[in-house]
């Protein structure tokens, strides 16, 4: 490789590349660079340690795969010199004039493979494509951003795929390898990643060490060591790497020097205080106990979906992954939200912080199809007009608007309009068909309190769920929220939400967002409307 390819890893990934063991679980923060300098290093490495295997990259899902995963990885690949469209190819059977070799295993479909040069590939697969590693004989293993992996799936359907070729690469330390990478999890889904510390063999770890630094004094002083003392030396080696496991965890300082100071400080500006603990210090921190949304529950509330098919098709005339389109989101990419029926709406409305919460009731179920906001010099109508970019190929441009009293209230100090106004008549503008419901008086907190978690045990009421992915901010603000006892009982906590924005206590985890999915609540379960014929309605004006 040319000096020009030459390319930076901080010390965390250098450590890793230098121990270079056959099983590894990193829990690292946000920035460190897990795509960059841990998948893409692996995924060159055993391609090329072992031409002609089969490999795969696991996602929870198959948008994050084509989103995050691959395109961090093309990058990174393109530093080092490795050219997507030349040296590897996505999505597709490399062209047969360019004399790729194949793997000893050829797939059944190359829809999903990566396809390099020397006859390696890599299966894309995921968790919410069943089956997706099923028939499988696996040489090595990638597995991005792992806390949102479900591990009795993983365990069960993929691991055992990772059994290797028979009579091929038995000598390459990294055969039937798996490699973790992870942000810290949060809460108890998560806490199998922690657990796999305990797999790590520190005696092993300490000999492996001792012996590496035996081949690299030999490596710098070739005369003092016999070269069958090298050879075995490097055996050695070879068999430690292929037998440990090593389990390590990085916070964001770990690449201070590629960040520098002023990312840190900006990102302590910008994320919640969780997001930042979790993300940035890369510390475990669990959902509150005892908070107002008690019983939410990670397995039965939360879920992912994705329109797998409408992603798979996106691809450029050659047949490749376009990872450049797949990365721009919309709506098409949902796969929750069922196109025949009107799109249900509830907003809050602030000063600095403004959302809006949008869900459909299927069955017994209410889901939370999606929340969004915006803050600061961003108002209410930039909100919603980012909410009808989003659901712009929504077929029917129907929307069923819950508001109550607070809605009603002169809009940024103005006499002429209400937050009500401006969100129906912005909605129209966007051509969207208005139904607005009108839910009266603010409801109690002590009563919401009973309702909603009778509702999230399952006891009466629509059960909530929410998409994982769409919910990126509102979750772990409903995870925060606390109690407080008040003149009626229980109520939330909200006393932070007047408070001047601080580093530690940024406007996104408040209790704002909560309050516009409360408001969602109380409209799917109290003031459902049915049988409307929303053409007629259009007009509809609030009284």
């Amino acid at each position: 490789m040319s000096q020009s390819n030459k390319k930076y890893f901080n010390p965390g990934q250098r450590e890793l590349l230098a121990v270079g063991a056959n099983c590894e679980t990193i829990i690292a923060a946000r920035r460190f660079g897990k795509s960059d300098g841990i998948i893409a290093p692996r995924v060159l490495r055993d391609a090329q340690a072992m031409p002609r295997s089969a490999n795969a990259i696991y996602a929870a899902t198959f948008q994050q795969a084509l989103s995050r995963t691959l395109p961090a990885a093309v990058a990174s690949l393109s530093r080092l010199g490795y050219q997507n469209e030349k040296h590897y190819f996505i999505g597709r059977k490399a062209p047969k004039l360019l004399g790729f070799k194949t793997p000893y295993i050829e797939p059944q479909s190359w829809d999903h493979v990566m396809h390099w040069y020397n006859g390696s590939i890599y299966h894309i697969l995921s968790q919410d494509v069943k089956f997706s590693a099923n028939s499988l004989t696996l040489d090595s293993l990638k597995v991005d951003e792992g806390r949102s992996i479900n591990p009795d799936k993983f365990f069960d359907e993929v691991v055992p795929a990772v059994s290797g070729m028979i009579g091929h690469f038995n000598k390459c330390p990294w055969h039937k390898g798996i490699t973790i990478v992870s942000d810290m999890p949060q809460g108890k889904n998560g806490e199998w990643l922690l657990k796999r510390k305990k797999l790590m063999d520190l005696e092993l770890l300490s000999t492996l060490l001792e012996t590496r630094k035996k081949v690299i004094q030999f490596s710098n002083n070739p005369e003092v060591f016999a070269k069958a003392s090298f050879s075995k030396h490097s055996k050695e080696l070879s068999f430690l790497r292929k037998h440990l496991h090593y389990y390590r965890e990085f916070d964001a300082i770990d690449n201070l020097e590629l960040l520098g100071e002023a990312y840190i400080r900006k990102m302590k500006r910008e994320l919640t205080p969780m997001v930042f603990q979790t993300s940035i210090l890369n510390k475990h921190i669990t959902k509150l106990v005892n908070g107002f949304y008690a019983n939410l529950d990670t397995k039965l509330h939360y879920y992912d979906a994705f329109d797998n098919s409408y992603l798979n098709n996106i691809r450029t005339s050659h047949g490749s992954f376009d990872l450049d389109r797949v990365r721009t989101y919309s709506y098409q990419q949902d796969s929750d939200v069922q196109a025949k029926k009107p799109l249900l709406i509830a907003m809050d409305y602030n000063a600095n912080i403004n959302w809006i919460c949008t869900g459909q009731v299927m069955e017994s179920e209410m889901r939370t199809l999606k929340s969004m906001f915006v803050k600061n010099d961003r108002k209410l109508r930039e909100l919603i007009n980012d909410w009808a970019d989003y659901y712009n190929s929504h077929p029917t441009k129907q929307v069923v608007y819950y508001y109550d009293e607070t809605a009603l209230q002169g809009a940024y100090a103005s006499d002429k309009e209400t937050f009500a106004d401006i969100a129906i008549c912005e909605l129209r503008k966007r051509k969207w068909m208005v139904h607005a419901v009108y839910t009266g008086k603010p409801m109690r907190h002590s009563l919401k309190h009973q309702y909603i978690n009778d509702a999230l045990t399952g006891v009466k009421y629509l059960f909530p769920t929410f998409n994982r992915s769409n919910n990126e901010f509102l979750i772990p603000a409903l995870e925060q929220t606390g109690i407080k006892i008040g003149r009626n009982g229980f109520e939330k906590d909200k006393s932070g939400e007047k408070l001047p924005e601080t580093d530690e206590d940024p406007l996104e985890l408040r209790t704002d967002g909560t309050d516009a999915w409360d408001n969602l609540f109380i409209g799917c379960n109290f003031h459902q409307v049915r049988g409307f014929n929303l053409v007629n309605t259009a007009n509809q004006f609030i009284g």
